[in-house]
């Protein structure tokens, strides 16, 4: 058997530095190029999250990143200071700030590595090697180049990751999407604005959504001033008897889950989704807009739009290039639960690995044999 050559992955996020570990678990002298377009150190947008609370145990984000040598999980942690991952409670979730601490240490020590090379661009687009048809190419711009340049590797993985969407014109004031997840600024931004604002919406129930609600109350907004604007009711993540979670991808999990089941004020008012319901958000009203998502840098597939993706596989069947993959938030996994039922699974938790494994052993598998 042969392996790749090369490796080009798009993304530094948490996902995105898993995918890099995971391919050199399975490929450890690859040359891998390693494309962000933020700077490597802000972990693409999840370093705004420091004091955000999070939603899975870390004896989940523990087993991850030690399943993934090339991670360094265990030597980092050692040279930090308390608190760390290693030091918390395993059954319990914690800051994200902790995970935030370990994935960068994580991401500097792969960036350390002599068959991994780091560049700071956009990769604005994908499209087959005229000359090498078992290779892609990708053009890439930067601010740090005069002129855009290209890449060419074997294996393509989009790891790019989703923003919050633009909010629509509104005449009520938008509180920005970071500041309402962390709950210590959003308690200093509420003091400027609870006297004017007559009413808090949020519009979504995810796990976001209610998070936002949650740091609306603890930041002393009366529970009568709060509407959440919805689709459905409140679900929560289930774990199942046979090992199996509910609701894995969609149902609300940790310390918001328990907040809402256990202290979620009864004078919130709920209201279905419709166009009339945005309309009627009054000008002296601060809204808080968290059910909108849209990709931060999706590149062009041949100078058109990328095709669907394919949740089971992580690949674009239409573009039939089995060597160009997508992963993380903006390409969730598709998987079916116990019960049947298809949902999309997010986060870089020990399933996203395993959706990393199998990605990994196919590609190992369509190598031709020497």
């Amino acid at each position: 058997m042969t392996i790749p050559n090369s490796f080009l992955v798009i993304g530094s996020g948490p996902c995105g530095t898993l995918t890099v570990g995971t391919i050199l678990k399975y490929f450890p002298r690859v040359a891998i190029t390693w494309v962000s377009k933020t700077p490597f150190s802000q972990l693409g947008n999840f370093g705004r999250y420091m004091d955000v609370p999070g939603n899975t145990p870390v004896s989940v984000i523990t087993k991850t990143l030690r399943a993934v040598p090339a991670m360094n999980f265990e030597s980092a942690q050692g040279n930090r200071p308390s608190p760390t991952l290693s030091t918390w409670p395993e059954d319990k979730t914690c800051p994200l700030g902790l995970a935030i601490d370990a994935y960068n240490d994580a991401s500097s020590h792969l960036q350390a590595l002599p068959n991994v090379e780091t560049i700071e661009a956009t990769v604005d687009d994908i499209s087959p090697c005229s000359s090498s048809p078992s290779s892609l190419i990708a053009s890439c711009s930067s601010p740090s180049s005069p002129s855009p340049f290209t890449v060419s590797s074997s294996n393509v993985f989009l790891a790019s990751g989703l923003v919050p969407s633009p909010p629509p014109p509104t005449p009520a004031h938008v509180i920005p999407f970071y500041t309402a997840m962390s709950p210590s600024s959003l308690s200093s931004y509420i003091k400027k604005f609870s006297s004017t604002c007559t009413e808090f919406y949020v519009t979504g129930s995810s796990h976001s959504g209610m998070l936002a609600v949650q740091n609306l109350c603890n930041a002393g907004v009366p529970p009568s001033r709060i509407k959440v604007i919805h689709r459905s009711p409140l679900r929560y993540a289930e774990a199942m008897p046979d090992g199996w979670t509910k609701f894995d991808g969609s149902g609300l999990k940790g310390t918001v889950a328990e907040w809402c089941k256990n202290d979620l004020p009864p004078e919130i008012t709920f209201l279905q989704t419709s166009p009339d319901v945005f309309a009627s958000i009054p000008s002296s009203a601060c809204v808080i807009y968290s059910h909108a998502w849209e990709h931060e840098s999706r590149p062009s597939w041949m100078g058109s739009p990328l095709p669907p993706h394919d949740g089971y596989s992580g690949t674009f069947p239409k573009t039939a290039a089995d060597n160009l993959h997508a992963v993380g938030f903006a390409f969730p996994e598709m998987y079916t639960d116990g019960e049947g039922h298809e949902e999309y699974r997010v986060g870089f938790n020990f399933v996203f690995y395993l959706h990393l494994c199998r990605m990994m052993e196919r590609i190992r598998s369509q190598q031709p044999q020497q």
